[in-house]
């Protein structure tokens, strides 16, 4: 029976020999820049590999909600809405529309960057709720 890591556990241990092994020994100011764009680039990566399920299932669902649709495909459904904005089909105040594209935003945000300020914000006010 053979073992095979999971791409989540590779690019952790990836990220981490870069961060523990190799960022110490580098003395080049730019191969130091270098080195912490490719450790933030596998920090996304991570949290994409961690969170993509989760957030694509709650978008998904909400899409389906607001399309009162049963399309599996979450690309399709995304184009149905960018569609029906654009026709006019939904208010812009709509109540639906504005929660599922600020929860869609903040699943984006937890992976590209959760440190950001207002996603921590919006995070604990969501917490608090």
């Amino acid at each position: 029976m053979t073992h095979q890591p999971t791409k989540q556990s590779l690019v952790e241990a990836t990220r981490k020999f870069l961060e523990q092994e190799l960022k110490p020994a580098l003395t080049d100011t730019a191969l130091q820049y270098k080195l912490r764009i490719a450790m933030n680039v596998l920090a996304i990566v991570e949290r994409e590999l961690a969170q993509e399920h989760v957030a694509e299932q709650e978008q998904s669902a909400g899409l389906r909600h607001l399309l009162d649709s049963d399309s599996v495909s979450t690309q399709d459904m995304t184009t149905q809405l960018c569609q029906r904005i654009q026709q006019g089909k939904f208010d812009s105040a709509e109540d639906a529309l504005l929660e599922h594209l600020e929860q869609t935003a903040l699943n984006r945000l937890a992976i590209d960057n959760p440190r950001y300020s207002t996603y921590r914000q919006l995070s604990l006010d969501a917490n608090q709720l």
